[in-house]
């Protein structure tokens, strides 16, 4: 019975370690999901800056093609 209980003590030791280490691997990926949220957060944020220079570039145009047609 000794012997018995010696294994399952070895078994809940090894249990353990392997529940240590899926408790830090877990932490890391939470630090490479808090990443790529970020990297996708400032994906948008690039997108939305690329948009808004276009709008700016088209509207600037619209008018400087208005104004020659009214000045011509």
């Amino acid at each position: 019975m000794q012997a018995l209980g010696a294994r399952f003590d070895a078994h809940d030791t090894a249990l353990d370690a392997i529940n240590t280490r899926l408790d830090a691997h877990t932490v890391e990926l939470k630090v490479i999901g808090a990443r790529l949220d970020h990297v996708v957060t400032k994906g948008e944020f690039y997108r939305a800056i690329g948009a808004a220079v276009l709008a700016i570039v088209g509207l600037t145009t619209g008018l400087v093609v208005a104004g020659r047609r009214v000045v011509a």
